[in-house]
């Protein structure tokens, strides 16, 4: 004869709850993860990083944007207005040198919100990259502070020829230099209270 087991020993009578240690335990590693995330969001350290690697992928994507396109496209140093606009356009006068009501903007990126505190300048660098004792007046090398590239994705005539070209983000005394050189290709070298690493 063959055994049946009864119904009640098949239904399992353990509640799925968590508890109370279990809670206090993910509640603890959450203010412990907290902790060590949230100052670090604070850092300037980690503000001013931010926005000089985003400056240097929008400056690769401005020059790949040319290629593809293949148009000029340029990326204004806007040191007034703490920020930077990449455009497609030249402007009314086609020549890069100023910012038009009318103009094709493609990406506006204004030091503020989570980059607060960032801007142009050279912190407590004492020498440019290039190792000059003296900073531009708009903490950037590059002519009229625009930086174009031409459908070959190479930089502006002004760059050509004369090595790398900078602009510098500081926040407090740490100091970020992004650069190009004729061909194109982008550079950032982070103040390391003696030289640029």
């Amino acid at each position: 004869m063959a055994k049946y087991k009864s119904i009640n020993n098949l239904i399992k009578t353990d509640s799925a709850a968590f508890t109370l240690i279990e809670l206090m335990v993910v509640i603890g590693i959450i203010a412990i993860i907290s902790a060590i995330a949230i100052p670090n969001l604070m850092n300037p350290e980690h503000k001013l990083k931010k926005a000089a690697t985003g400056l240097m992928a929008d400056i690769q994507k401005t020059r790949s944007m040319a290629i593809k396109t293949n148009t000029t496209w340029g990326i204004w140093f806007d040191n007034d207005n703490n920020r930077y606009i990449i455009s497609s356009d030249a402007g009314d006068d086609d020549a890069w040198s100023k910012i038009d009501a009318d103009q094709i903007i493609e990406k506006e990126v204004v030091f503020s919100g989570n980059m607060a505190g960032v801007e142009y300048g050279h912190g407590a660098a004492t020498k440019t990259v290039t190792g000059g004792s003296s900073f531009p007046k708009e903490d950037s090398t590059y002519s009229s502070e625009v930086l174009t590239f031409n459908p070959k994705g190479i930089c502006s005539a002004a760059v050509s020829g004369y090595g790398y070209r900078y602009v510098y983000l500081e926040h407090k005394d740490l100091t970020y230099a992004i650069g190009t050189g004729a061909t194109g290709i982008v550079r950032l070298f982070r103040w390391d209270g003696n030289n640029w690493q």
